[in-house]
């Protein structure tokens, strides 16, 4: 490898977690390969490794804001694609001083199915610079290398 090379990262996982910290180190500038044991669908339909696949996921406004730093527009995507909007102002909360009540103040989240969730997040980490995937591959263990890693798969 020269030196002048992005280095490269390896993502044991294409979930949410794995594709979040693809796109990061793609945003660093890195190379990174992303490795699911999984065969991933070309659709948003559930899949084996993903025991919540079937459930509805809402996102947190502070995890919403995350993931519109490494990926923008995604919050708009999802909309896009059938998501809901859930306004927190016109729930009430159950705090340490009892129920507040309803909408004095909230935050507008998104409810999302998690097939969906996953499948609008992964086309986009894909279509990231330097991002590639190799689905159906087992990781069976870390090796050193030389002054690195060896992944065997």
């Amino acid at each position: 490898m020269d030196r002048n090379d992005p280095p490269h990262v390896v993502v044991v996982g294409a979930s949410l977690a794995g594709l979040f910290a693809a796109a990061g180190a793609s945003a660093a500038g890195c190379r990174v390969t992303l490795l699911e044991r999984d065969h991933l669908p070309p659709s948003p339909v559930a899949r084996r490794g993903v025991p919540q696949g079937e459930q509805g996921h809402l996102l947190l406004q502070q995890g919403m804001l995350a993931s519109e730093q490494l990926l923008p527009g995604l919050r708009q995507d999802f909309l896009d694609h059938g998501a809901a909007e859930v306004s927190t102002g016109r729930l009430p909360w159950l705090s340490d001083e009892g129920w507040l009540p309803a909408g004095k103040h909230g935050f507008n989240m998104v409810c999302i199915t998690r097939t969906l969730l996953e499948h609008l997040v992964r086309g986009r980490v894909l279509a990231l610079p330097r991002v590639g995937l190799r689905s159906g591959v087992r990781v069976s263990g870390l090796e050193r290398a030389g002054e690195g890693w060896r992944v065997g798969v």
